[in-house]
């Protein structure tokens, strides 16, 4: 075999491998509890102030 057909037979086999991995991971779902996609502003470091931002300046 000469090297354009190694790195063809090399690249449709990483392409074969990713596509499995997709598959599996679609058939599988997602494992282990849920991540709350919702934290509040105190949870993330924030603080509260009456539905405004505080960029830190007395403006």
């Amino acid at each position: 075999m000469n090297a354009p057909t190694k790195l063809a037979a090399f690249g449709l086999g990483l392409l074969l491998a990713f596509g499995a991995a997709v598959g599996l991971g679609s058939a599988v779902g997602p494992i282990g509890p849920a991540a709350d996609q919702h934290t509040s502003d105190t949870e993330s470091g924030g603080s509260e102030s009456g539905g405004h931002e505080s960029d830190g300046h007395g403006d």
